[in-house]
Formats: structure tokens, sequence, C-alpha cells
């Protein structure tokens, strides 16, 4: 049964916030108190010892962290269509949406602001990676998985971030068979932490470039964007423009390096880029 103060009955709908593969989730709000939370419903889920691997990830292996989205409480609902019942889990709201809406019509954007996306987004891959009771891969790092605390706006102080959907998070060193276009990298379909480390230097190229590090498809690929996307050649890093530092792009090439052990780690990256940000030097656009 669901804690105190999440039976669905205090609750009201307040919006359909989005619905895939991994599960639907709606905004809702608390009658008494109109305190927001996301309700997500999973029809599909891994379970170990009877507990939700998500769950389990979230509440039993990984600490509790500010770069994480916080889970509040799990329960089951039956369902009518399916022999297993309904995953039930109920998260924090973050006011700010996920980066990809956040930012997708603000233009250039500031040095700083990515320096401050790549450190923290860099940070929660760190807890996964090696804070845990056992290490986390969650093998579906892309911008729109990236939430964050309030809006963003083009002056600091910038929001925090919090890296959130982990339904398909595995506690295997190398898995195969999910694909997530344009932010996998070129040895799909094998995944492990490396590839976490590729989905964030893909990330900060998307924040520099506008577009994530691939080719567009040629006029001689028979197959579909999705297919093209696909092939390992597809992806192509482009160093940052002068508008950028040097280290900025250092540090986003040696996480897009294309033979995944030559990628610098999650807990390297963290010490690395705290040491080496520069002070703010430019705002707006």
């Amino acid at each position: 049964m669901p804690e105190r103060g999440y039976h669905l009955g205090q609750w009201s709908q307040v919006r359909k916030i989005g619905e895939g593969a991994q599960g639907k989730c709606t905004l809702m709000e608390r009658k008494g108190d109109g305190e927001l939370a996301v309700r997500k419903q999973t029809g599909q889920y891994e379970t170990i010892n009877g507990i939700p691997l998500e769950a389990r990830i979230l509440q039993h292996i990984l600490p509790s962290s500010s770069r994480l989205i916080k889970l509040h409480v799990v329960s089951f609902e039956p369902s009518r269509h399916q022999n297993i019942p309904y995953l039930i889990e109920w998260y924090e709201y973050c006011r700010g949406g996920d980066l990809q809406h956040a930012v997708e019509h603000m233009g250039r954007l500031s040095e700083d602001f990515i320096w401050h996306c790549f450190i923290q987004i860099a940070e929660a891959l760190d807890v996964l990676h090696n804070a845990g009771s056992q290490r986390v891969v969650h093998r579906d790092i892309k911008p729109d998985n990236i939430f964050l605390e309030k809006k963003y706006h083009h002056e600091a102080p910038w929001p925090n971030l919090k890296l959130g959907d982990f339904g398909m998070a595995v506690l295997k060193k190398h898995t195969e068979g999910v694909f997530v276009p344009c932010w996998q990298g070129p040895e799909i379909p094998l995944l492990s932490r490396a590839g976490d480390i590729w989905g964030l230097g893909a990330i900060i190229h998307w924040l520099a470039h506008g577009r994530p590090p691939m080719r567009p498809r040629p006029a001689n690929f028979r197959g579909s964007q999705k297919e093209w996307e696909g092939q390992p050649t597809a992806r192509k890093p482009t160093a940052l423009s002068s508008y950028y530092s040097g280290d900025l792009n250092d540090y986003m090439m040696r996480c897009l390096a294309w033979h995944p052990d030559n990628r610098i780690s999650s807990q390297d990256l963290v010490y690395r880029l705290k040491r080496d940000r520069p002070r703010p030097r430019r705002h707006g656009r």
C-alpha cells in the first residue's frame, strides 16, 4: 500500500507529462496542501527478490543525492489487461521541466551555464558509477532525462539539475539491445558506464552546437533516419567554436572518445571539471 499522503484519492490530475515504452507519467497535485508530484505507471518491469529494479536502485542501492530525482513511494495496482500488476511510483516534481525543453529556444548558451550542466550531470554519473552498494549503468543519458529544479533563465545563478528516468538502468557492466537514438556511442549495441559518459559528452555537444554529435544521413544511405542513427559511423563529434574555451572542448572530446576504454571516468571528470572551470565570462545569448 502507498505510504501516508500518497493514496490516489488524495490527489487530482494536473496534466499528462509523457507516455512511452518506460511508462506513463502524470503530474499530480495533492488536494490538501497543493504539493506536486509525478505519478509513473509502468506495465513491464524487472524485479529482484520481488522489488522492481528501478525502485531497488533508487531506494536501496544508490545513496540519497541532490543530483538524482527522488523516488517517494512505490506500490502496485491491479491490471485488467495483463497478469502482472502495474508498478506505481511517485517522484518529486522539478518545476523547471527537462533540459531538452528548457533550452531549445534559448539560442546560444553561455559557457558558464554549459560548465554548470557538465559538472552536475557528471556528479550524477559519479553517484551511479561509484557511490552505491553496486555500480549502476543508466543507459539512457539524454537531455529529456535531465531535470531542472526551477525554470532556466539566461542569468545565473543556474538551476540545480537532477538525473531521472531509471527505467532502463541496470547493474551489469555491459549490456546490449537498447537503442537511444543520437545519444549512444559508436560501440552500439554495447552499453556500459563508458556509454553513459558518451551520453554526457553528447549532451554538452548538443548544448554548444545545437545538435548531438551525429553526421547528417548521406543521400546514398538507403535506410531510414533511425537506421542511420544505429550506424557507428554516424557518430562524429565536432570541436567547439572559439566562442567556447579550449578546456570545455577538451573535456567534451574526452567524453566522446571513439573507444570506450579511452573515455574519462565520471570520478576523474568531476574532479577535473571543478578544478578547471573558469570564472564566468559570458552571459546571455
